[in-house]
């Protein structure tokens, strides 16, 4: 689950340093506000996270 925030990045780096392979992130956004709920952050913002990471995303846009 990628919120895009500290939080997603400690656990990221925590489970990249003892070897579990993240091929995925997921993220959950408000597509009325192209928002991620938890921090109100543009869902485009989460999407250039993932790229600059090189992991694949998976947003869905939830009412």
């Amino acid at each position: 689950m990628w919120s895009g925030g500290k939080d997603s990045a400690l656990a990221l780096l925590r489970a990249r340093s003892r070897g579990l392979d993240v091929s995925r992130l997921l993220n959950f956004y408000d597509p009325a506000t192209d928002r991620v709920r938890f921090h109100a952050t543009r869902a485009d913002l989460i999407h250039a996270q993932a790229d600059a990471i090189g992991i694949e995303l998976r947003q869905l846009g939830t009412p």
